[in-house]
């Protein structure tokens, strides 16, 4: 924006650019040796700003990797000890067809009655799989999702699975 002569940068968007050249030059490290030095607040914030720069290909080659066998997003039950729910909704913005396919062979493979006790990670899995929802690749694996968890449900408010399947 113009003030007088000089020009003023807010803050975000120079939170996003400088994003952009460290996930450009250090994106490997930043998910193999930062992100498990943060607490949660600080992760939120972290996958919060690589959201804001939605399908960044430098970000995108390297964050697949969180949801392998060993990752914070490898089984719903990780996902419900962990917290790592609200991580994984922001994960979505920039991966939406892995995390589709991801959550869509969990909540496939899962029992009923499994996922009927994920009730810290409820929220976030409806959420996530509403953003999902949007995209055309990925709104047939999101919505059989959506069902799924709609057929254990533990919540009862609107915008719970049934509300969001209905």
């Amino acid at each position: 924006m113009q003030q007088g002569r000089y020009r003023a940068v807010g803050p975000h968007p120079l939170a996003v650019f400088l994003a952009a050249g460290a996930w450009r030059l250090a994106g490997d490290r930043i998910v193999s040796e930062l992100l498990p030095a943060l607490n949660p607040e600080m992760a939120l914030s972290l996958f919060r700003r690589v959201a804001d720069l939605g399908r960044f290909e430098p970000a995108r080659s390297v964050l697949p990797q969180l949801l392998s066998a060993d990752g914070p997003f490898a089984s719903l039950e990780r996902l419900e000890t962990g917290g790592y729910g609200p991580l994984l909704t922001q994960l979505a913005i920039v991966l939406p067809d892995e995390v589709a396919l991801h959550l869509g062979e969990m909540i496939e493979a899962a029992p009923v009655a499994t996922l009927s006790a994920q009730t810290r990670s409820r929220r976030d899995l409806v959420w996530t799989l509403e953003k999902l929802v949007w995209h055309r690749r990925t709104f047939g694996s999101a919505a059989d999702s959506v069902r799924r968890l709609a057929l254990a449900e533990n919540e009862t408010y609107g915008n719970n699975a049934t509300g969001t399947w209905v």
